[in-house]
C-alpha cells in the first residue's frame, strides 16, 4: 500500500509525461516572411528531444510527392524543446541561416519565399525529400491551396494547415498564449487567420524578428487542487515512513 500512494503522488506532482511530435498541428507556423532576408516562426505543442530533426520547403506537395524547383531545409535540435516553446528561423534564403535552436541545413534546392504566393510546409521524414513520415502545419499565401497540395498529408485547411492572402509578404500570430488550459487548445485560435494574425503586403521585414514568447497552458483549478492532495499524500508518506 505505501508504494501505492508514493506513486499516485508522484504521478501528481510531476504532471504531463513527456510527449513526442506524433500527429498533425503538434507543431504550427506562427509567423512568415517572404522578403529578404526570409524568416518564418513555428510552435511546438509538444516536448520535442534534442537531436530532432525536423524538415521543412516552400517546395509544394502534388498528393503523393514534393515537387522540384524550390528548396529543402533541415533543423536538427541542439537541445531539447519544452511544449509550448516558439522557434524562429531566420535568414533562410541564404548561406548564413539560422535558428533561435540548432542549426538550419540546406538539403537542396533553392529555398527562397515568394512574396506573390508561395506554399511552406514543417514536416518528419527519413529525409528532407523523401515522402514525410508525419506531415505537422502548413501555410500558404496564395489565398487557397491547389489541387493536391494537402491531399494525402493529414493536414485540413483552417485547422492545421493556414491561408494567407495572396500577395501576403509576411504574417504574424497576434492571440493569446496564455489563458488555455491546454496546449492544444491554442490550435484553432491560430487556425483563425483572419482574427489572430497581423499581415501586410509592405516591408515584411518589420515583423521580425518574431515573438518567441512561449504558450502557456494553465491548469483549471480542479487540476491545481488535484496536484495538492497528491502533494500532501505524499507528506504524509513521507511521515509514516
Amino acid at each position: 500500500m505505501k508504494k501505492i500512494t508514493l506513486i499516485v503522488a508522484l504521478a501528481g506532482l510531476t504532471g504531463f509525461a513527456h510527449a513526442d511530435l506524433l500527429n498533425p498541428g503538434d507543431a504550427a507556423w506562427i509567423g512568415f516572411n517572404a522578403d529578404a532576408p526570409d524568416s518564418a516562426a513555428f510552435v511546438t505543442f509538444q516536448s520535442v528531444a534534442g537531436g530532432t530533426t525536423l524538415y521543412f520547403t516552400d517546395n509544394e506537395w502534388d498528393g503523393a510527392a514534393w515537387t522540384t524547383g524550390e528548396g529543402f531545409l533541415s533543423l536538427t535540435l541542439d537541445s531539447a524543446l519544452s511544449a509550448g516553446s516558439v522557434v524562429n528561423l531566420s535568414e533562410l534564403d541564404s548561406a548564413s541561416r539560422t535558428s533561435s535552436v540548432g542549426a538550419v541545413v540546406s538539403e537542396g534546392g533553392s529555398f527562397n519565399l515568394s512574396a506573390s504566393s508561395d506554399q511552406l510546409y514543417l514536416y518528419l521524414g527519413t529525409s528532407a525529400t523523401n515522402v514525410p513520415t508525419l506531415f505537422l502545419s502548413a501555410l500558404n499565401s496564395a489565398g487557397s491551396w491547389a489541387a493536391n497540395e494537402l491531399t494525402g498529408t493529414g493536414l485540413t485547411d483552417g485547422t492545421t494547415a493556414f491561408t494567407l492572402a495572396s500577395s501576403t509578404d509576411a504574417a504574424r500570430y497576434i492571440g493569446p498564449r496564455t489563458g488555455e488550459t491546454s496546449l492544444g487548445d491554442y490550435l484553432p485560435e491560430i487556425a483563425d487567420v483572419g482574427t489572430n494574425w497581423e499581415t501586410t503586403t509592405g516591408d515584411g521585414t518589420a515583423y521580425t524578428p518574431f515573438d518567441n514568447t512561449s504558450f502557456v497552458a494553465v491548469p483549471e483549478p480542479g487540476t491545481l487542487s488535484l496536484l495538492g492532495l497528491s502533494a500532501l499524500g505524499l507528506f504524509l508518506f513521507r511521515r509514516r515512513t
